[in-house]
């Protein structure tokens, strides 16, 4: 499970897209059904297990965003962290601004990128001009991640010890019940899996099982997994053969009841 406050730090590079160039791995060579030598495609689920993985791994314990709560969880347990009305709306309205500068932010990062790009066009461009507009980029970035980093001291300021204790149980919990999940779902890949090399051998492509676990992957990494766990069971369910015709012949003929003398 990814630890929330690491989602909130990383807003200014996975929001803006400084640094988040996604490394898109090529698509697997193709290779025959089943070769002489056994061999047998890779199958739809290898991947996803990895993919899984890395979406619910969680965190290590860290000494600074241990003690740091996202303000949406915060509202998403108000009743079990006992927020008072005071609490509540300071939460709320320093979310709000917090949210409101986003925007001003993005727009300004995106200007300064494009600056970046237009002195990499020019064929005298120096290097002290390209590393300074580079500077202006990671201010830009520092003073998101200083914003968001403000927004969580002064939730956390606004929550007694008892309070925070209490949402450090929550997270806990919430952390412990993911993992349960990964393990729940992995399990389900591995049968996948069987089932996806059981049809290889056959000879049979599983042309309806990639199609269908087209959709596993997004789900994963949009943080999704219940959604990708129904999905799983979805192809699982569909997976499964259909049951065998009732062939049973009873041994003796069938009685049937006499009739009633008149």
């Amino acid at each position: 499970m990814v630890h929330p406050i690491r989602q909130w730090l990383c807003l200014g590079l996975l929001s803006f897209g400084v640094g988040a160039l996604a490394a898109h791995a090529a698509p697997p060579e193709k290779k025959p059904a089943a070769g002489a030598d056994g061999e047998l495609p890779p199958s739809p689920a290898d991947g996803a297990v990895a993919g899984l993985a890395a979406a619910t791994e969680p965190m290590r314990g860290d000494p600074v965003t241990d003690h740091l709560f996202p303000p949406d969880f915060v509202l998403q347990h108000e009743s079990r962290l006992t927020l008072t009305p005071e609490q509540k709306q300071a939460i709320e309205a320093d979310l709000k601004q917090t949210k409101e500068s986003i925007p001003q932010l993005q727009q300004q990062l995106q200007q300064e990128l494009k600056s970046l790009g237009d002195l990499l066009q020019e064929p005298t461009s120096d290097a002290a001009g390209l590393l300074a507009q580079m500077d202006k980029i990671l201010d830009t970035e520092r003073d998101a991640k200083r914003s968001q980093l403000g927004m969580l001291i002064r939730v956390r300021s606004q929550l007694t010890a008892a309070q925070r204790a209490e949402a450090v149980k929550i997270r806990e919990e919430a952390m412990l019940a993911q993992q349960e999940l990964q393990i729940r779902i992995q399990g389900k890949l591995e049968k996948l899996n069987a089932a996806a090399t059981a049809l290889a051998r056959q000879g049979k492509s599983p042309q309806e099982l990639l199609a269908m676990m087209q959709g596993f992957d997004p789900l994963v990494q949009q943080g999704k997994i219940t959604e990708a766990e129904a999905l799983l069971d979805q192809v699982l369910e569909r997976m499964q053969p259909p049951p065998a015709p009732n062939t049973f012949k009873p041994l003796l003929p069938e009685i049937k009841p006499a009739k009633p003398k008149k």
